[in-house]
């Protein structure tokens, strides 16, 4: 992700008051974002309705698929470290789009 991709998700997230911005006290060159309370509302918000869609997921297949599935995301996690991908391969999304 750009500089420039964060720093604009960033100020959307301070627009909308779910993050504050402060100078960083040592690294005049850095910033220091925090959580402001509405943020932390926010987020509870969104995984409580996150864990109420997985678990409606979840429950429309059996528990041994629900087992089957959990063990490949499970190794594919394991597995993850090991994915090299090139850092301008990385940075363009091509990887991701099977280019």
């Amino acid at each position: 992700m750009s500089r420039a991709t964060v720093t604009g998700i960033v100020s959307t997230l301070e627009k909308r008051r779910l993050v504050t911005r402060r100078p960083h006290p040592v690294d005049g060159r850095s910033q220091l974002v925090g959580i402001t309370a509405k943020g932390r509302r926010r987020t509870r918000e969104f995984l409580e309705a996150l864990h109420q869609v997985d678990r409606q997921i979840m429950n429309s297949v059996s528990e041994n698929e629900q087992a089957m599935f959990l063990s490949s995301l499970a190794r594919i996690q394991a597995n993850t470290p090991t994915v090299d991908v090139p850092l301008p391969l990385a940075q363009s999304g091509e990887w991701r789009r099977g280019s």
